[in-house]
């Protein structure tokens, strides 16, 4: 059974604002905690399952974007 998560009193280390693929001019919020956890606020993230804006914000945190740009 799935569950969704909340984020309640956690502190949050660093928050990406990640465009959608799906939807126009619409963008998704990965936060990432302290402890190294990420939560994005997609279906899939809010199920803790692993989503493409999750991928997009660890490569951004180790500088690899910028090679997925070009």
């Amino acid at each position: 059974m799935l569950t969704k998560i909340k984020i309640t009193e956690m502190r949050v280390w660093k928050e990406f604002k990640v465009p959608s693929k799906t939807e126009k001019n619409s963008y998704h919020i990965v936060n990432v905690m302290y402890d190294g956890k990420m939560f994005c606020d997609c279906v899939a993230g809010q199920y803790n399952r692993d989503c493409s804006h999750k991928k997009m914000a660890k490569l951004e945190m180790s500088g690899f974007t910028q090679y997925a740009k070009q």
